[in-house]
Protein backbone atom coordinates (compact mmCIF):
# COMPACT_ATOMS: atom_id res chain seq x y z
CA UNK A 1 0.00 0.00 0.00
CA UNK A 2 1.31 3.43 -0.93
CA UNK A 3 1.72 5.80 1.96
CA UNK A 4 -0.17 9.13 2.00
CA UNK A 5 3.02 11.22 1.68
CA UNK A 6 3.90 9.43 -1.57
CA UNK A 7 0.43 10.04 -3.02
CA UNK A 8 0.65 13.75 -2.18
CA UNK A 9 4.24 14.11 -3.33
CA UNK A 10 3.24 15.57 -6.70
CA UNK A 11 1.49 18.47 -4.94
CA UNK A 12 4.61 19.61 -3.09
CA UNK A 13 5.49 23.17 -4.18
CA UNK A 14 9.05 22.43 -5.31
CA UNK A 15 7.92 19.51 -7.49
CA UNK A 16 5.04 21.51 -8.97
CA UNK A 17 7.43 24.38 -9.74
CA UNK A 18 9.88 21.98 -11.39
CA UNK A 19 7.13 20.43 -13.53
CA UNK A 20 5.72 23.82 -14.58
CA UNK A 21 9.16 25.18 -15.54
CA UNK A 22 10.15 22.01 -17.39
CA UNK A 23 6.90 22.01 -19.36
CA UNK A 24 7.34 25.73 -20.03
CA UNK A 25 10.64 25.04 -21.78
CA UNK A 26 9.28 22.06 -23.72
CA UNK A 27 6.04 23.83 -24.74
CA UNK A 28 7.96 26.92 -25.83
CA UNK A 29 10.26 24.80 -28.01
CA UNK A 30 7.27 23.06 -29.53
CA UNK A 31 5.34 26.26 -30.26
CA UNK A 32 7.81 29.03 -31.12
CA UNK A 33 8.09 28.06 -34.79
CA UNK A 34 4.44 28.81 -35.57
CA UNK A 35 4.24 32.56 -34.75
CA UNK A 36 7.71 33.18 -36.22
CA UNK A 37 7.47 30.87 -39.23
CA UNK A 38 8.18 33.69 -41.69
CA UNK A 39 11.35 34.73 -39.84
CA UNK A 40 12.63 31.16 -39.46
CA UNK A 41 11.97 30.32 -43.12
CA UNK A 42 13.72 33.52 -44.23
CA UNK A 43 16.75 32.72 -42.09
CA UNK A 44 16.84 29.15 -43.39
CA UNK A 45 16.57 30.35 -46.98
CA UNK A 46 13.40 28.41 -47.86
CA UNK A 47 9.86 29.47 -48.70
CA UNK A 48 7.23 29.88 -46.00
CA UNK A 49 4.90 27.45 -47.78
CA UNK A 50 7.56 24.75 -48.04
CA UNK A 51 8.57 25.14 -44.40
CA UNK A 52 4.95 25.13 -43.19
CA UNK A 53 4.12 21.94 -45.10
CA UNK A 54 7.27 20.29 -43.74
CA UNK A 55 6.37 21.22 -40.16
CA UNK A 56 2.81 19.93 -40.57
CA UNK A 57 4.00 16.61 -41.99
CA UNK A 58 6.65 16.20 -39.29
CA UNK A 59 4.09 16.90 -36.56
CA UNK A 60 1.78 14.18 -37.86
CA UNK A 61 4.53 11.59 -38.18
CA UNK A 62 5.82 12.43 -34.68
CA UNK A 63 2.34 11.87 -33.21
CA UNK A 64 2.01 8.51 -34.93
CA UNK A 65 5.54 7.49 -33.96
CA UNK A 66 5.03 8.36 -30.29
CA UNK A 67 1.75 6.44 -30.33
CA UNK A 68 3.40 3.37 -31.84
CA UNK A 69 6.10 3.18 -29.17
CA UNK A 70 3.97 4.35 -26.23
CA UNK A 71 3.08 0.78 -25.22
CA UNK A 72 6.75 -0.04 -24.70
CA UNK A 73 7.51 3.37 -23.16
CA UNK A 74 4.75 2.81 -20.59
CA UNK A 75 6.85 0.06 -18.98
CA UNK A 76 9.22 2.74 -17.72
CA UNK A 77 8.68 4.85 -14.61
CA UNK A 78 7.38 8.37 -15.42
CA UNK A 79 10.57 9.96 -14.11
CA UNK A 80 12.73 7.67 -16.24
CA UNK A 81 10.64 8.22 -19.37
CA UNK A 82 10.52 12.00 -18.86
CA UNK A 83 14.29 12.18 -18.27
CA UNK A 84 15.04 10.19 -21.43
CA UNK A 85 12.66 12.34 -23.47
CA UNK A 86 14.08 15.61 -22.15
CA UNK A 87 17.65 14.45 -22.68
CA UNK A 88 17.15 13.48 -26.31
CA UNK A 89 14.85 16.46 -27.01
CA UNK A 90 17.67 18.74 -25.86
CA UNK A 91 20.17 16.95 -28.09
CA UNK A 92 17.85 17.18 -31.10
CA UNK A 93 17.59 20.96 -30.59
CA UNK A 94 21.33 21.46 -30.07
CA UNK A 95 22.05 19.41 -33.19
CA UNK A 96 20.95 22.35 -35.38
CA UNK A 97 24.46 23.71 -34.76
CA UNK A 98 25.71 21.01 -37.14
CA UNK A 99 23.51 22.32 -39.97
CA UNK A 100 24.56 25.02 -42.42
CA UNK A 101 23.16 28.53 -41.98
CA UNK A 102 20.81 28.04 -44.92
CA UNK A 103 18.83 24.90 -45.71
CA UNK A 104 18.64 25.32 -49.48
CA UNK A 105 20.05 21.85 -50.07
CA UNK A 106 17.72 18.88 -49.83
CA UNK A 107 19.85 16.98 -47.32
CA UNK A 108 19.93 19.96 -44.93
CA UNK A 109 16.14 20.36 -45.00
CA UNK A 110 15.62 16.62 -44.55
CA UNK A 111 18.03 16.61 -41.60
CA UNK A 112 16.15 19.51 -40.01
CA UNK A 113 12.86 17.64 -40.44
CA UNK A 114 14.37 14.52 -38.84
CA UNK A 115 15.56 16.59 -35.87
CA UNK A 116 12.08 18.04 -35.42
CA UNK A 117 10.63 14.55 -35.77
CA UNK A 118 12.83 13.31 -32.96
CA UNK A 119 11.93 16.30 -30.80
CA UNK A 120 8.20 15.93 -31.50
CA UNK A 121 8.24 12.26 -30.50
CA UNK A 122 10.07 13.05 -27.25
CA UNK A 123 7.71 15.95 -26.60
CA UNK A 124 4.56 13.83 -26.89
CA UNK A 125 5.93 11.02 -24.71
CA UNK A 126 7.15 13.46 -22.04
CA UNK A 127 3.67 14.98 -21.78
CA UNK A 128 2.20 11.50 -21.33
CA UNK A 129 4.78 10.62 -18.66
CA UNK A 130 4.14 13.75 -16.59
CA UNK A 131 0.35 13.46 -16.85
CA UNK A 132 0.50 9.77 -15.92
CA UNK A 133 2.45 10.58 -12.77
CA UNK A 134 -0.01 13.34 -11.91
CA UNK A 135 -3.07 11.12 -12.39
CA UNK A 136 -1.63 8.35 -10.20
CA UNK A 137 -0.43 10.55 -7.35
CA UNK A 138 -3.05 13.28 -7.03
CA UNK A 139 -6.40 12.54 -5.40
CA UNK A 140 -9.51 13.01 -7.60
CA UNK A 141 -10.69 16.10 -5.70
CA UNK A 142 -7.40 17.83 -6.53
CA UNK A 143 -7.03 16.69 -10.16
CA UNK A 144 -8.47 19.81 -11.77
CA UNK A 145 -6.62 22.22 -9.51
CA UNK A 146 -3.20 20.60 -9.93
CA UNK A 147 -3.70 20.07 -13.67
CA UNK A 148 -4.60 23.76 -14.03
CA UNK A 149 -1.41 24.78 -12.22
CA UNK A 150 0.73 22.44 -14.33
CA UNK A 151 -0.86 23.57 -17.60
CA UNK A 152 -0.16 27.22 -16.80
CA UNK A 153 3.06 26.39 -18.64
CA UNK A 154 1.13 26.95 -21.90
CA UNK A 155 0.35 30.56 -20.99
CA UNK A 156 3.91 31.14 -19.78
CA UNK A 157 5.22 29.64 -23.04
CA UNK A 158 3.27 32.23 -25.03
CA UNK A 159 4.70 34.98 -22.84
CA UNK A 160 8.22 33.72 -23.56
CA UNK A 161 7.87 34.42 -27.29
CA UNK A 162 9.24 37.94 -26.74
CA UNK A 163 12.59 36.34 -25.87
CA UNK A 164 12.38 34.27 -29.06
CA UNK A 165 12.05 37.44 -31.13
CA UNK A 166 15.10 38.96 -29.45
CA UNK A 167 17.15 35.78 -30.04
CA UNK A 168 16.16 35.73 -33.71
CA UNK A 169 17.47 39.27 -34.14
CA UNK A 170 20.67 38.75 -32.13
CA UNK A 171 21.69 35.15 -32.87
CA UNK A 172 19.83 34.14 -36.03
CA UNK A 173 17.39 31.27 -36.48
CA UNK A 174 19.57 28.79 -34.56
CA UNK A 175 19.57 30.88 -31.38
CA UNK A 176 16.16 29.80 -29.98
CA UNK A 177 16.91 26.13 -30.69
CA UNK A 178 20.25 26.26 -28.88
CA UNK A 179 18.91 28.06 -25.80
CA UNK A 180 15.84 25.83 -25.46
CA UNK A 181 17.95 22.74 -26.11
CA UNK A 182 20.34 23.62 -23.30
CA UNK A 183 17.47 24.36 -20.90
CA UNK A 184 15.75 21.10 -21.83
CA UNK A 185 18.89 19.12 -21.01
CA UNK A 186 19.09 20.81 -17.59
CA UNK A 187 15.65 19.51 -16.61
CA UNK A 188 16.30 15.85 -17.51
CA UNK A 189 18.04 14.79 -14.30
CA UNK A 190 15.76 16.70 -11.86
CA UNK A 191 12.66 15.13 -13.45
CA UNK A 192 14.18 11.66 -13.06
CA UNK A 193 14.37 12.07 -9.29
CA UNK A 194 11.29 14.26 -8.76
CA UNK A 195 8.40 12.58 -10.60
CA UNK A 196 6.55 10.09 -8.36
CA UNK A 197 5.98 6.57 -9.64
CA UNK A 198 2.71 5.60 -11.27
CA UNK A 199 3.39 1.86 -10.99
CA UNK A 200 3.54 1.35 -7.25
CA UNK A 201 0.42 3.40 -6.66
CA UNK A 202 -1.72 1.92 -9.44
CA UNK A 203 -3.42 -0.75 -7.31
CA UNK A 204 -4.08 1.67 -4.48
CA UNK A 205 -5.26 4.20 -7.05
CA UNK A 206 -7.88 1.90 -8.60
CA UNK A 207 -9.03 0.67 -5.20
CA UNK A 208 -9.45 4.20 -3.83
CA UNK A 209 -11.33 5.34 -6.93
CA UNK A 210 -13.66 2.36 -6.73
CA UNK A 211 -14.40 3.02 -3.07
CA UNK A 212 -15.03 6.72 -3.69
CA UNK A 213 -17.59 5.89 -6.36
CA UNK A 214 -19.43 3.28 -4.37
CA UNK A 215 -18.24 0.21 -6.25
CA UNK A 216 -17.85 -3.13 -4.55
CA UNK A 217 -14.79 -4.17 -6.49
CA UNK A 218 -11.72 -2.52 -7.85
CA UNK A 219 -12.16 -0.69 -11.11
CA UNK A 220 -9.84 -1.80 -13.86
CA UNK A 221 -10.18 1.46 -15.75
CA UNK A 222 -11.04 1.79 -19.40
CA UNK A 223 -9.66 -0.46 -22.08
CA UNK A 224 -7.84 1.29 -24.90
CA UNK A 225 -10.53 0.39 -27.46
CA UNK A 226 -13.64 0.22 -25.29
CA UNK A 227 -16.90 1.90 -26.30
CA UNK A 228 -16.29 4.80 -23.92
CA UNK A 229 -12.66 5.19 -25.01
CA UNK A 230 -13.62 5.40 -28.68
CA UNK A 231 -16.26 7.97 -27.74
CA UNK A 232 -13.55 9.99 -25.99
CA UNK A 233 -11.26 9.90 -29.04
CA UNK A 234 -14.14 10.76 -31.40
CA UNK A 235 -15.22 13.67 -29.20
CA UNK A 236 -11.68 15.00 -29.19
CA UNK A 237 -11.36 14.78 -32.98
CA UNK A 238 -14.65 16.60 -33.56
CA UNK A 239 -14.05 19.25 -30.89
CA UNK A 240 -10.51 20.12 -31.95
CA UNK A 241 -11.33 20.07 -35.67
CA UNK A 242 -14.21 22.47 -35.06
CA UNK A 243 -12.01 24.85 -33.10
CA UNK A 244 -8.98 24.68 -35.41
CA UNK A 245 -11.25 25.62 -38.32
CA UNK A 246 -11.56 29.04 -36.71
CA UNK A 247 -7.96 29.30 -35.52
CA UNK A 248 -6.66 28.38 -38.99
CA UNK A 249 -8.69 31.04 -40.82
CA UNK A 250 -8.68 33.72 -38.12
CA UNK A 251 -5.58 35.63 -39.30
CA UNK A 252 -6.80 35.50 -42.92
CA UNK A 253 -10.22 36.83 -41.90
CA UNK A 254 -8.65 39.56 -39.73
CA UNK A 255 -6.54 40.78 -42.64
CA UNK A 256 -9.32 40.71 -45.25
CA UNK A 257 -12.12 42.08 -43.08
CA UNK A 258 -10.32 44.67 -40.95
CA UNK A 259 -7.00 45.33 -42.69
CA UNK A 260 -4.90 43.63 -39.99
CA UNK A 261 -3.54 46.92 -38.69
CA UNK A 262 -1.16 47.13 -35.77
CA UNK A 263 -3.97 48.03 -33.34
CA UNK A 264 -6.16 45.12 -34.40
CA UNK A 265 -3.27 42.65 -34.39
CA UNK A 266 -2.15 43.78 -30.93
CA UNK A 267 -5.65 43.51 -29.54
CA UNK A 268 -6.09 40.05 -31.06
CA UNK A 269 -2.84 38.85 -29.45
CA UNK A 270 -4.02 40.23 -26.11
CA UNK A 271 -7.33 38.40 -26.46
CA UNK A 272 -5.58 35.08 -27.19
CA UNK A 273 -3.22 35.45 -24.23
CA UNK A 274 -6.11 36.38 -21.95
CA UNK A 275 -8.07 33.37 -23.19
CA UNK A 276 -5.21 31.02 -22.33
CA UNK A 277 -4.81 32.55 -18.87
CA UNK A 278 -8.54 32.37 -18.11
CA UNK A 279 -8.64 28.74 -19.24
CA UNK A 280 -5.93 27.79 -16.76
CA UNK A 281 -7.73 29.77 -14.03
CA UNK A 282 -11.04 28.03 -14.74
CA UNK A 283 -9.35 24.63 -14.72
CA UNK A 284 -7.69 25.35 -11.38
CA UNK A 285 -10.76 26.78 -9.65
CA UNK A 286 -13.94 25.39 -11.20
CA UNK A 287 -13.20 21.97 -12.70
CA UNK A 288 -12.98 20.10 -9.39
CA UNK A 289 -16.31 21.56 -8.32
CA UNK A 290 -18.33 20.63 -11.41
CA UNK A 291 -16.30 17.50 -12.22
CA UNK A 292 -13.76 16.82 -14.97
CA UNK A 293 -16.22 14.74 -17.01
CA UNK A 294 -18.82 17.50 -17.01
CA UNK A 295 -16.15 20.03 -18.06
CA UNK A 296 -15.44 18.02 -21.22
CA UNK A 297 -19.06 18.10 -22.39
CA UNK A 298 -19.79 21.62 -21.07
CA UNK A 299 -16.92 23.33 -22.91
CA UNK A 300 -18.00 21.90 -26.26
CA UNK A 301 -21.44 23.49 -25.85
CA UNK A 302 -19.76 26.72 -24.69
CA UNK A 303 -17.45 26.78 -27.73
CA UNK A 304 -20.48 26.28 -29.99
CA UNK A 305 -22.19 29.31 -28.43
CA UNK A 306 -19.00 31.38 -28.71
CA UNK A 307 -18.52 30.51 -32.36
CA UNK A 308 -22.15 31.32 -33.18
CA UNK A 309 -21.71 34.73 -31.55
CA UNK A 310 -18.49 35.17 -33.53
CA UNK A 311 -20.39 34.45 -36.76
CA UNK A 312 -23.22 36.85 -35.94
CA UNK A 313 -20.96 39.84 -35.29
CA UNK A 314 -18.06 39.00 -37.62
CA UNK A 315 -18.80 41.79 -40.11
CA UNK A 316 -20.21 44.41 -37.74
CA UNK A 317 -17.96 45.10 -34.75
CA UNK A 318 -14.35 44.03 -34.43
CA UNK A 319 -14.11 44.31 -30.64
CA UNK A 320 -17.32 42.37 -29.97
CA UNK A 321 -16.19 39.75 -32.48
CA UNK A 322 -12.78 39.42 -30.83
CA UNK A 323 -14.43 39.13 -27.43
CA UNK A 324 -16.40 36.12 -28.69
CA UNK A 325 -13.20 34.75 -30.20
CA UNK A 326 -11.47 35.14 -26.84
CA UNK A 327 -14.26 33.22 -25.11
CA UNK A 328 -14.08 30.53 -27.77
CA UNK A 329 -10.32 30.22 -27.33
CA UNK A 330 -10.65 30.14 -23.53
CA UNK A 331 -13.16 27.29 -23.64
CA UNK A 332 -11.05 25.49 -26.24
CA UNK A 333 -7.99 25.59 -23.97
CA UNK A 334 -10.08 24.62 -20.95
CA UNK A 335 -11.54 21.71 -22.89
CA UNK A 336 -8.13 20.50 -24.06
CA UNK A 337 -6.75 20.52 -20.51
CA UNK A 338 -9.91 18.82 -19.17
CA UNK A 339 -9.70 16.15 -21.85
CA UNK A 340 -6.11 15.33 -20.90
CA UNK A 341 -6.99 15.21 -17.20
CA UNK A 342 -10.06 13.08 -17.93
CA UNK A 343 -8.07 10.58 -19.98
CA UNK A 344 -5.46 10.41 -17.25
CA UNK A 345 -8.09 9.65 -14.60
CA UNK A 346 -10.01 7.02 -16.59
CA UNK A 347 -7.09 4.76 -17.49
CA UNK A 348 -4.84 2.81 -15.15
CA UNK A 349 -1.06 3.16 -14.99
CA UNK A 350 -0.60 0.21 -17.38
CA UNK A 351 -2.49 1.87 -20.23
CA UNK A 352 -2.36 5.57 -19.36
CA UNK A 353 0.73 6.52 -21.39
CA UNK A 354 -0.68 4.79 -24.48
CA UNK A 355 -4.09 6.40 -23.97
CA UNK A 356 -2.61 9.87 -23.54
CA UNK A 357 -0.43 9.35 -26.63
CA UNK A 358 -3.63 8.49 -28.51
CA UNK A 359 -5.19 11.72 -27.23
CA UNK A 360 -2.23 13.78 -28.48
CA UNK A 361 -2.34 11.93 -31.79
CA UNK A 362 -6.04 12.81 -32.16
CA UNK A 363 -5.17 16.47 -31.54
CA UNK A 364 -2.56 16.34 -34.31
CA UNK A 365 -4.99 14.69 -36.73
CA UNK A 366 -7.59 17.36 -35.95
CA UNK A 367 -5.08 20.10 -36.78
CA UNK A 368 -4.29 18.46 -40.13
CA UNK A 369 -7.93 17.87 -41.05
CA UNK A 370 -8.83 21.48 -40.24
CA UNK A 371 -5.84 22.75 -42.24
CA UNK A 372 -7.11 20.84 -45.29
CA UNK A 373 -10.80 21.81 -45.12
CA UNK A 374 -10.67 25.29 -43.54
CA UNK A 375 -9.66 27.30 -46.60
CA UNK A 376 -12.17 25.66 -49.01
CA UNK A 377 -14.97 26.36 -46.52
CA UNK A 378 -13.74 29.94 -46.07
CA UNK A 379 -13.76 30.52 -49.84
CA UNK A 380 -17.46 29.64 -50.08
CA UNK A 381 -19.92 32.55 -50.49
CA UNK A 382 -20.73 32.32 -46.76
CA UNK A 383 -17.10 33.19 -45.93
CA UNK A 384 -16.20 33.26 -42.25
CA UNK A 385 -19.81 32.62 -41.24
CA UNK A 386 -19.62 29.24 -42.97
CA UNK A 387 -16.43 28.42 -41.07
CA UNK A 388 -17.73 29.34 -37.62
CA UNK A 389 -21.11 27.66 -38.04
CA UNK A 390 -19.39 24.50 -39.34
CA UNK A 391 -17.23 24.63 -36.23
CA UNK A 392 -20.30 25.06 -34.02
CA UNK A 393 -21.96 22.00 -35.55
CA UNK A 394 -18.84 19.92 -34.92
CA UNK A 395 -18.74 21.12 -31.30
CA UNK A 396 -22.36 20.11 -30.71
CA UNK A 397 -21.69 16.70 -32.29
CA UNK A 398 -18.64 16.28 -30.04
CA UNK A 399 -20.60 17.09 -26.88
CA UNK A 400 -23.44 14.78 -27.89
CA UNK A 401 -21.06 11.92 -28.67
CA UNK A 402 -19.28 12.28 -25.33
CA UNK A 403 -22.51 12.40 -23.32
CA UNK A 404 -23.90 9.35 -25.12
CA UNK A 405 -20.78 7.21 -24.79
CA UNK A 406 -19.23 8.06 -21.43
CA UNK A 407 -21.51 5.57 -19.63
CA UNK A 408 -21.03 2.93 -22.28
CA UNK A 409 -18.56 0.86 -20.24
CA UNK A 410 -18.28 -0.08 -16.61
CA UNK A 411 -14.91 1.64 -16.23
CA UNK A 412 -14.83 3.97 -13.27
CA UNK A 413 -18.38 5.22 -13.51
CA UNK A 414 -19.56 8.69 -14.46
CA UNK A 415 -20.15 10.17 -11.04
CA UNK A 416 -18.74 13.69 -10.66
CA UNK A 417 -15.30 13.37 -9.16
CA UNK A 418 -15.35 16.84 -7.63
CA UNK A 419 -18.51 16.16 -5.58
CA UNK A 420 -17.32 12.72 -4.44
CA UNK A 421 -14.95 14.38 -2.00
CA UNK A 422 -17.77 16.50 -0.52
CA UNK A 423 -19.96 13.45 -0.10
CA UNK A 424 -17.17 11.56 1.68
CA UNK A 425 -16.72 14.43 4.13
CA UNK A 426 -20.45 14.49 4.89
Amino acid sequence: MTSPPERSRFTKPHILLLVVLSKLVMNSTNRFLTPFVAFFSEGMGISVEKFTVALLAVGEVASLLSLSISKHAAKLEPGTLAAICYFFAGLFNLAVLLLPDTLVSTWALVTMCLLRLGFGTCYNLSLSAIQSSLASNVDPEWQGRITGIVESSWTLASASFAAVGILLNKAGWKGPFVLNGALTLLFALPLYFALPSDKQSSKEETKKTAESQGLNKESKGLAMLSFESLGLYGCLLLKDTGTYLILTTFSLWLEEQWGHGAEEAGFASLVISAGEGLAVLMMATVSDWIGIENCVSFVSFAIAIGTIGFGIFEADNLHICLAFFGLTFMFFEWGAISMIAYAGSKFTADTRVSALSTVFCCMAIARSVSAVIAEPIYELPSGMKGVVFSGAILQLCAATLFVCTRNGSEGRGSKREGMVWVERQL
